[in-house]
């Protein structure tokens, strides 16, 4: 599989920014855990989180085969400009499925709601919340 990470260094990943990532072929799966929160937010860029957000998702989108999906994994409360996209769905996504942390390991299902109550590094370290979305292919 291709790894993508404009920071990770390890054999085999490719070190660049998503949006400059160019592969001559297409993917049925794109899968991004707990990274997209971090674009715009935790690196050299100089515009806003939620521009760049906006913009990766859908480079990635249109990387995808006609039937291709985009999974993100997204903790809750860790970006402000990411989490208003996905109160308002501004970004383009299906419906998502939330999760909240009742233990150390331990992760339950709810609505948006409940899981926005439980803020990032209240309770537990890291994340108390997240977003699965999922996104199909942009319209040609």
């Amino acid at each position: 599989h291709t790894v993508v990470d404009k920071f990770e260094v390890a054999p085999k990943v490719i070190n660049q920014d998503v949006l400059d990532f160019r592969p001559e072929t297409h993917f049925d799966l794109i899968l991004s855990i707990s990274t997209f929160e971090h674009i715009g937010f935790d690196d050299d860029s100089v515009r806003g989180s939620g521009e760049k957000i906006l913009q990766a998702v859908n480079h990635c989108r249109s990387l995808l085969t006609a039937t291709g999906r985009l999974v993100l994994t997204i903790p809750l409360g860790y970006n402000p400009d990411l989490d208003d996209l996905i109160a308002s769905n501004q970004w383009g996504a299906e419906p998502g499925r939330f999760l909240y942390r009742t233990g150390f390991t331990q992760w339950q299902e709810c609505d948006h709601p409940t899981a926005v109550a439980h803020p990032y590094r209240c309770k537990f370290p890291y994340a108390n919340s997240l977003m699965i979305a999922e996104f199909r292919r942009l319209p040609v």
